[in-house]
């Protein structure tokens, strides 16, 4: 016979749509995360919860979200019992990138005799708990996002697992967007001119194709292709049914940005008498120059270029997608061109073996396997300015 609180309470499916709404809002918008978890909480009928960024080294707190616990209690947490309650223990020893249920994987009879129950989860009335944790790509840092609920608010079960489950993508891409934004903010004035020298025209759209921004090539482009307009402020196609791709791209995107299209992006081709143009078209979160960073909002972003036009990409365009210094910027762009290491290295006046070492790194942060791999990372640079905006 099940015991109270051994049954989940919840009846009525959750709606993960509004919660990674707010959770890519949070990538930039203050506030947005505490709502998110706000939204959790009442959601999953999770009275308790955190998300914590550790060192996957010594298990170092980086940062911590909590609700519920208090921060008192967050601290007791953190500094002690995380590291000697069973449960938590338990976790980390778990497959990861799924959410795993306190009594399914640690005995419940058993974990009632915790010293972490008894001096630390009974005082507070927690009782289930479920959790999973994750790495954070191109870092030593790995995430926990955990909830727990009272005694007679039942365990988690089955059911909610698995709705629970469908969140993990868009926690894992939120923070590599967070983190991503974070090195961005620093490099926007880097960012703003290497967009303007990759050889791609570049506008920012509202869902209705109005533009907030382009670059000059944007601007170029409107001037010399016929096929391309900027009708009333907005963008558009002469071409109709090109035109209305378009603008099914550029809302799709924008819907995406704000969490309720799950497959975002899209590209097409437009043939007009001046030969291919190439459109991608991605979604992103724009903030006018001299905004605050809670005045951004969801837009898209459209990518033209012309087939027959030389593809070329700024080394500092490559320094803020892949965090790369200026040499090791610059030792791809040569690499790409299908200059030798030896060349490189003389004509950078440095030895052979140091231009060894920055290609090693350069691999490791563009995760490429060798100089094939990274030629055509670098060649594709319209593909890789869609990677810098899903993050």
């Amino acid at each position: 016979m099940a015991r109270r609180g051994d049954e989940d309470t919840m009846t009525n499916p959750v709606d993960n749509g509004e919660l990674i709404h707010f959770l890519y809002r949070a990538v930039d918008e203050p506030g947005a995360l505490e709502e998110f978890m706000r939204r959790f909480k009442t959601s999953y009928n999770s009275h308790f919860g955190f998300l914590s960024i550790r060192d996957s080294a010594d298990l170092r707190v980086l940062d911590v979200y909590q609700w519920g616990f208090g921060e008192a209690g967050m601290s007791a947490y953190m500094d002690y019992y995380y590291q000697h309650d069973v449960w938590s223990n338990a976790l980390r020893s778990l497959p990861q990138s799924t959410f795993h249920a306190s009594h399914q994987i640690y005995p419940d009879d058993a974990y009632l005799k915790t010293e972490g129950y008894n001096d630390f989860a009974k005082p507070m009335s927690l009782r289930h708990g479920i959790g999973v944790k994750f790495s954070v790509p191109q870092s030593s840092h790995y995430v926990q996002f955990s909830g727990a609920r009272r005694p007679d608010q039942g365990h988690y079960d089955q059911a909610i697992v698995a709705q629970m489950n469908q969140l993990i993508p868009h926690l894992k891409q939120f923070m590599h967007l967070r983190t991503r934004f974070g090195d961005l903010q620093g490099r926007a004035a880097c960012m703003e001119q290497a967009l303007s020298r990759m050889g791609t025209a570049v506008f920012i759209c509202t869902a209705d194709g109005r533009i907030l921004f382009q670059t000059d090539q944007a601007e170029r482009l409107l001037q010399d292709r016929s096929s391309v307009l900027a009708a009333k402020g907005s963008l558009r196609i002469q071409q109709s049914q090109a035109n209305t791709e378009l603008k099914k791209l550029i809302q799709n995107a924008v819907a995406a940005s704000r969490g309720e299209n799950r497959t975002p992006g899209g590209a097409l081709r437009v043939d007009d008498a001046q030969g291919v143009l190439e459109v991608l078209v991605m979604p992103v979160r724009y903030a006018p120059p001299g905004g605050l960073l809670d005045s951004s909002s969801p837009c898209a972003a459209v990518f033209m270029r012309d087939v027959d036009a030389p593809r070329m990409v700024a080394p500092e365009f490559l320094s803020v997608l892949y965090n790369l210094s200026a040499a090791e910027a610059d030792i791809a762009i040569r690499m790409s061109q299908g200059v030798s290491i030896a060349k490189i290295a003389d004509g950078r006046g440095v030895s052979v073996q140091t231009v060894r070492t920055q290609t090693k790194t350069l691999y490791q942060k563009t995760q490429t396997v060798g100089q094939a791999d990274l030629v055509a990372l670098v060649s594709t640079s319209l593909a890789g300015m869609a990677g810098v905006l899903r993050g």
